[in-house]
């Protein structure tokens, strides 16, 4: 597998990132709307065939999550800053060769409540020069697979601490299993999830490598993970002892770095409360139940859980605003060197 850093523009703590096509530069190549770009799913036709323009290029579209539902923001390269962003139908797609894709179709609507652009975000690589038919479309799942893409999520492989202070992959885990945490002691996993995505982009992952904060082996992990740093001389520059960091606020291009690798086994595991866990070694947040995760998580799973209820708040995490990656490692080395 080829690992290859790529750059990544800054983000703040409150958003997310998506890489997705312009409708526009997807066209109808074969079928009924022949000539015709994406569009929404009522003009969709199944069989109808799909090509990229020559020049169709992923863009990043970043997001907030608000009460009143998903809103652009200004940190993306696509997009009107403020306008809504609605989750339209998700689509499978099939080569020629017999490859299936699926994708979301995403809708910006302006304050007007005019639509004004459409996006595919892709779950998989399109690649250009092929053609894709359409074979199906989705209005019931689009909003669970984009909640998917929330997922604060481990690669597989990644070894979890279990009581015992032995270390198990995350794939050999079940529910009802236990693991040591930080605050809580010993808990039981309520739930665990799997998924292969799409790792290239905003969505690629970010590779840790061993030793580069005390870890044993390299900890490959979704990028808004956040990790946890006790530090006794607030030398990351936050007020509080007990810090959180996301992992790609530690992107410094050489230790730690985001990773293109086309797809990706993630797992995410989840308590009746957020904990903090440890992944090789490194004290790690499970998944939050909120209101991007709930629709996922089914009602089963989501029973007697309350939304955003965790001692981990917004509060104790470290903004990137003054800082690179690199100094931020840096400021993590003294730490640990000292506790």
């Amino acid at each position: 597998m080829s690992l290859t850093a790529i750059p990544q523009p800054k983000q703040t703590s409150k958003m997310q990132a998506f890489s997705v096509y312009n409708a526009a530069d997807i066209h109808i190549v074969d079928g009924a709307n022949f000539g015709d770009t994406l569009s929404f799913a009522d003009d969709l036709i199944l069989d109808d065939a799909y090509m990229l323009a020559p020049d169709a290029a992923l863009h990043q579209l970043s997001i907030t999550l608000t009460d009143a539902g998903l809103r652009i923001n200004e940190h993306g390269e696509t997009g009107d800053a403020s306008n809504q962003l609605f989750v339209d139908c998700s689509l499978t797609l099939m080569s020629h060769m017999g490859q299936t894709v699926e994708a979301i179709v995403l809708v910006e609507v302006n304050s007007k409540n005019l639509a004004v652009s459409i996006y595919l975000l892709p779950l998989a690589s399109i690649q250009h020069k092929t053609k894709y038919s359409l074979i199906k479309i989705d209005r019931e799942t689009a909003e669970i697979k984009l909640s998917q893409l929330a997922y604060v999520s481990f690669a597989k492989g990644t070894q979890l601490t279990l009581p015992t202070g032995e270390m198990k992959p995350i794939e050999d885990l079940k529910t009802g299993d236990q693991l040591l945490t930080r605050n809580a002691g010993i808990q039981k996993i309520r739930w665990i999830g799997h998924s292969t995505v799409c790792a290239t982009g905003a969505q690629a992952p970010i590779l840790i490598k061993a030793g580069v904060l005390q870890n044993d082996n390299d900890l490959v992990l979704s990028s808004d993970h956040r990790l946890y740093i006790y530090q006794h001389d607030h030398l990351v520059g936050h007020e509080r002892a007990e810090t959180l960091v996301r992992a790609r606020h530690l992107v410094d291009g050489k230790n730690v770095v985001w990773l293109d690798i086309g797809y990706i086994d993630y797992y995410q595991l989840l308590f009746d409360e957020h904990q903090i866990i440890y992944a090789e070694g490194i004290a790690a947040e499970s998944l939050l139940f909120d209101h991007r995760t709930q629709p996922s998580l089914g009602d089963d799973v989501a029973k007697g859980l309350s939304l955003h209820k965790t001692i981990y708040g917004a509060d104790m995490e470290i903004s990137k605003t003054n800082q690179d990656g690199d100094s931020i490692l840096s400021s993590l080395h003294k730490v640990l060197r000292r506790n």
